[in-house]
């Protein structure tokens, strides 16, 4: 009697449940055995976007985004040897938690100029949101040009929602420093410093 050898494909060893954070990246080494002692090699299948998984090794790489937070993927994973024979699949299930991260910039301020005895509105929400889309507070801080805290006044400043308003004070004029900082859920975030200059209109 003889006995012919069968090739047997790999079996992938038990991947337990896993958990990834939004914006950092998650690994996972993949495991795998072959009764023939053939090399192995790894793929996977029903991936979200930015998930890899080395060919060779069998490492599972993924930086989560914002838009993946809070979701579940099911994501099959095979092994095949030399010979082509692939494994049964084995499903790495991750769960991705969410991080609230607070305001985010959307452009710096620049420097603005205006008539004395006038005024100057700025719409916040042009440089600053929430990926969350958490409500952001916003205050505003007189300052010299390195962010420090000034006692000199020539502008005051009043923050309805996301509309500031700057307003040259009476026989004021010359340039002051501003620095915007927006709070939410997830944090607070400084503006750069930016100049406010106020003309004089004689």
């Amino acid at each position: 009697i003889e006995v012919q050898a069968v090739n047997d494909p790999p079996v992938i060893n038990a991947i337990p449940e896993q958990e990834a954070t939004e914006d950092v990246e998650f690994t996972y080494q993949v495991t795998a055995t072959d009764v023939d002692s053939e090399t192995i090699k790894f793929y996977a299948d029903n991936y979200p976007t930015g998930f890899q998984i080395d060919l060779d090794t069998g490492l599972i790489t993924w930086t989560p985004t914002n838009a993946q937070a809070g979701q579940q993927y099911t994501i099959p994973i095979y092994a095949f040897d030399e010979d082509d024979a692939i494994s049964d699949p084995v499903d790495l299930v991750i769960n991705v938690i969410a991080v609230d991260e607070g305001p985010k910039v959307i452009q710096p301020f620049e420097n603005e100029s205006f008539t004395e005895d006038t005024s100057l509105e700025i719409n916040l929400s042009n440089y600053f949101f929430d990926e969350e889309g958490d409500t952001i507070s916003y205050t505003a801080a007189l300052t010299d040009e390195y962010g420090d805290l000034e006692d000199k006044e020539i502008i005051s400043t009043n923050i309805n929602v996301n509309l500031l308003t700057i307003t040259g004070l009476e026989n004021q004029f010359g340039s002051q420093y501003l620095q915007i900082t927006a709070t939410s859920s997830g944090g607070s975030l400084p503006s750069n410093v930016f100049k406010i200059t106020v003309i004089n209109d004689d």
